[in-house]
């Protein structure tokens, strides 16, 4: 990766989260049809996951938000939101 080294990126320069940014999460599900529920995964902010145990489809997919609650049981959870709305 080339860059100005300012922090903005150029054109055509990317940047990729390192693996340690990739958590184990508990995630609570916002919106779509699995609303409510809570799924496990290794991820990172702004990685999509999908969540769903039957077939793969586009309703499944979520992507995690850098929000957190506090569950009744006192453990975080990442708040995670449909990717294709």
């Amino acid at each position: 990766m080339t860059g100005s080294g300012s922090g903005t990126p150029n054109r055509h320069e990317y940047r990729r989260a390192s693996a340690a940014d990739s958590l184990p999460r508990r995630l609570r599900l916002r919106g779509g049809p699995l609303d409510g529920r809570t799924w496990t995964a290794t991820i990172r902010v702004g990685q999509r996951a999908f969540c769903d145990e039957g077939p793969w489809t586009t309703a499944g997919v979520y992507v995690v938000t850098d929000i957190t609650e506090v569950d009744e049981d006192g453990e975080v959870l990442s708040i995670a939101v449909p990717a294709f709305a």
